[in-house]
């Protein structure tokens, strides 16, 4: 994941499997929650 401007970009590999796939969704789930968290803290 990186970013880009405004956005956040994600670029899995091209072979991955589904427990993979889950895996990196939930990473970038609590990134992004740990994020919101942090700025709401402010």
């Amino acid at each position: 994941m990186r970013a880009s401007h405004d956005r956040m970009l994600l670029s899995p590999p091209l072979i991955i499997t589904h427990a993979e796939i889950d895996e990196i969704v939930e990473k970038a789930r609590r990134a992004i929650d740990k994020t919101a968290h942090a700025i709401k803290s402010r």
